[in-house]
């Protein structure tokens, strides 16, 4: 009789130890399944140009520029997701780095523009006044 509750117990031990998940078993893995093209360009021409770049689907633009910016040793500099440095232009009075996607001037900060993939995100350090003044503003 003890060696069958011994063997019981164990198996009921074993099938619960079965059973237990893992709190890893439920996250999600980030690998990056989207595409999208990023082209920055300055006064002296151009910054950065490349395509087929991969990030996570539903990950703002903020977060996939500070990471391609990590990956490439670029500096930057940014308050609260908006750019005041990168590389070795900074804005002033004048002159900023501006972005738009599909050649739209964007509406929103980049922490807040989600990208969905095959985008072209076209950023700009340029003169305030020519930017909008080129595209009609």
């Amino acid at each position: 009789m003890k060696k069958f509750l011994l063997i019981a117990l164990s198996l009921v031990i074993l099938l619960s130890l079965m059973s237990c998940k893992s709190d890893s078993d439920d996250q999600t893995v980030n690998v990056p399944d989207k595409k999208f093209t990023l082209n920055m360009f300055t006064g002296e021409g151009v910054f950065l140009m490349e395509s087929g770049l991969p990030f996570k689907g539903g990950t703002n633009l903020y977060d996939v520029l500070i990471n391609i910016f990590k990956e490439r040793d670029i500096p930057y500099t940014d308050i609260d997701g908006f750019f005041t440095k990168i590389g070795d232009y900074e804005n002033n009075d004048e002159y900023g780095w501006l972005y738009e996607v599909d050649n739209v001037t964007a509406s929103v900060g980049v922490k807040e523009y989600i990208l969905n993939g095959g985008e072209t995100v076209n950023m700009f350090y340029m003169n305030y006044n020519d930017y909008f003044s080129q595209r009609g503003y």
